[in-house]
């Protein structure tokens, strides 16, 4: 009797290692993608939540400066804090705990909340022959490679922010 006509059954132990090498490269690259597809998630989330923040300080503070300007406020800036005066009364636009907090004349209080800015730092700026003054908003946040800020100015005089 001759073994010709037999069929082989089962794999030799080099096809064996060959399979094993294909799944483990084929495992390694899906992981690969996976971590990099969650750290590329998390970069757009955070990128998201800083527009959001950027807008939510915008809207906040355009509004709080248009109510007062209507109202012939005086506004002024002391340790980073911009308020405005009428008739005695204080209105402040500050951070606490991460909200956004601008105090209405009207007594209410516009508030949101923040998710990645960590700081608001407000300043005066007056043009060289002091006849008009802007002030600046900056808002820190932590990024990679550092904490960095966005700026934008406002003119108390027109109600209005750039």
């Amino acid at each position: 009797m001759t073994n010709k006509g037999k069929l082989k059954k089962g794999a030799t132990l080099v096809e064996l290692s060959v399979v094993i090498a294909v799944l483990s490269i084929i495992s390694t690259m899906v992981v690969s993608f996976s971590i990099f597809l969650s750290e590329r998630t998390k970069t757009t989330v955070k990128a998201n939540d800083l527009m959001q923040d950027i807008v939510s300080t915008k809207t906040i503070t355009k509004s709080w400066v248009e109510n007062l300007t209507t109202l012939d406020a005086e506004f002024s800036c002391q340790d980073g804090v911009l308020s405005a005066s009428i008739d005695q009364n204080e209105y402040l636009i500050t951070l606490n705990n991460k909200s956004l907090c601008a105090t209405m004349p009207s007594g209410q209080t516009l508030s949101v909340k923040l998710n990645v800015i960590t700081e608001i730092r407000f300043n005066k700026q007056t043009n060289s022959s002091g006849s008009e003054t802007i002030y600046i908003c900056k808002a820190f946040y932590q990024a990679d490679n550092g904490v960095e800020y966005f700026a934008f100015a406002i003119n108390p005089f027109v109600g209005d922010i750039v």
